[in-house]
């Protein structure tokens, strides 16, 4: 057993029923606190929150590992989420957040001698061909439970400690870190610093942006992987660029997963090339703990065309508050920005056509607007170039795109730019090889995007997953190029 050398105390939510399995939660709690980490278990609940869905997910989501354990009854389900139960429902949260889950199911005896509901037998069936580690255990003897969960639960604690990932510290381990926030870079003498407090400071802007949605955008990437991983990654030699980008850092993290797990995929790394335009993959991917195929750096692009001073209100404007205080040449700037997209567009180039190799570009845009034919807006000017420069190339366009900024529309108070216009976008969508790939909630606000779509000869195959609804859609363009 690894010791805890920098303190770190591991949060694991104990998820099973609890009318037939009182005995082995407490059997599990008591393997946690031995093991000196923290147990999450509905008994220590509010009562008023024992049924609280988002409270319950919330738990999930700050867990570092969620252990189920299931026997034969099924339990409580949850109404809003189709009335799978409970233990079914923290297992979808726990997926789609990225904690690490472990499932310890009765004996086929126990099974044997049981009417079980049909909704336990598929979760059961689902849990087995995912790839959750998982165990048997007799419910006749919870004391046969508390052995295997305490070997699987110190192997995956191990596995966080290795990295080291997760966790809870003592906040006086911090104290230092946490005065950064007070720090004035502009107070600074040293150049160095001063550039690193910028930087730290981006960093907490991107953190923040990455938690919205987060759930959604890791079933993204997930369902991404799970229809295309074999005939995108292993049949064809390939060259991935991934934007910038929070949706496009959750597929890239899902691309690092696959790389680092998948035997097949460690068979042919000689035909992998990754291009990483945002900074957080880039760091991910420098440390990970096996040797993968070429990963190259292009978080240089894109370069502002024009002088930074004129921050987001450059270019083709629309609806910037401050636009009238600028004095500037737009001819000038127009002819800056022109020689901006094709540096990008030439790079990109290099990068994805190449020959005998599929060429794949992964973006995302900030909203698409149903009242202009669902045209791109994104918030930055420097990204409308950034965009326009992979749209001239010949790769496969794969777009990332959550429900809810799909129908949207900035309001009048943000900086926003249209990409193009709603007769250019739909040529692009008619003559280039796209994907779209979504999710949500609610697969209502979606409808009128799918017919849209289906107007215009895509495909799409809708998946589910619990209370998030994802789906892929695709042109016959990018069919015949990618699949």
């Amino acid at each position: 057993m690894k010791t805890q050398i920098d303190g770190r105390l591991y949060q694991i939510f104990v998820s099973s029923t609890t009318r037939d399995l009182a005995a082995h939660r407490q059997a599990v709690v008591e393997v946690i606190n031995g093991q000196n980490n923290i147990p999450i278990n509905m008994e220590t609940f509010a009562a008023s929150s024992q049924k609280n869905v988002s409270y319950i997910a919330d738990k999930v989501r700050k867990s570092d590992i969620l252990v189920l354990i299931i026997g034969t009854f099924i339990g409580g389900v949850v109404k809003e989420c189709g009335r799978i139960s409970f233990t079914e429902y923290e297992y979808n949260i726990a997926q789609a957040a990225g904690v690490k889950c472990i499932a310890f199911i009765a004996d086929d005896e126990d099974f044997e001698k049981s009417n079980t509901d049909k909704r336990l037998t598929r979760f059961i069936t689902r849990i087995k061909t995912q790839g959750t580690f998982y165990r048997h255990f007799s419910m006749a003897k919870p004391e046969s439970l508390a052995v295997v969960v305490q070997q699987g639960l110190q192997s995956e604690i191990d596995a966080l400690r290795d990295v080291p990932k997760g966790g809870w510290v003592h906040s006086s381990r911090f104290d230092e870190i946490n005065t950064l926030g007070h720090l004035d870079p502009e107070q600074s003498k040293s150049r160095t610093f001063t550039h690193i407090l910028q930087r730290l400071k981006a960093f907490e802007a991107l953190t923040k942006r990455s938690n919205i949605d987060s759930e959604i955008k890791a079933a993204i990437a997930k369902v991404f992987f799970d229809r295309f991983k074999t005939r995108l990654i292993i049949d064809k030699k390939h060259n991935i660029f991934i934007e910038a980008g929070s949706s496009c850092d959750f597929l890239a993290i899902e691309l690092l997963h696959i790389l680092e797990t998948d035997d097949a995929l460690r068979k042919v790394p000689e035909i992998i090339k990754i291009y990483l335009n945002g900074v957080f993959a880039k760091i991910i991917f420098d440390l990970r703990r096996y040797q993968l195929p070429a990963v190259i750096d292009v978080t240089y692009l894109p370069k502002p065309p024009i002088s930074p001073q004129y921050g987001k209100t450059i270019g083709v404007l629309k609806d910037v508050p401050d636009v009238n205080k600028l004095d500037y040449d737009s001819n000038a700037l127009r002819k800056d920005a022109d020689d901006g997209i094709n540096l990008v567009t030439n790079k990109i180039k290099e990068c994805l056509e190449q020959q005998e190799s599929l060429g794949i570009a992964i973006i995302a845009f900030g909203g698409l607007d149903a009242n202009d034919g669902f045209a791109p807006y994104i918030l930055e000017y420097k990204n409308v170039l950034f965009k326009h420069a992979i749209f001239r190339t010949k790769t496969n366009k794969i777009i990332l795109q959550t429900s809810g900024k799909i129908n949207f529309r900035p309001t009048r108070s943000d900086a926003y730019y249209r990409v193009f216009d709603s007769k250019m976008w739909e040529e692009i969508l008619l003559s280039q090889p796209v994907c779209f790939v979504s999710g949500g909630y609610l697969e209502d606000k979606c409808k009128n995007f799918h017919e849209f779509l289906k107007k215009r000869g895509f495909i799409i195959e809708p998946f589910e997953s619990g209370e998030i609804w994802t789906y892929v859609a695709y042109n016959n363009l990018f069919r015949d190029s990618a699949l």
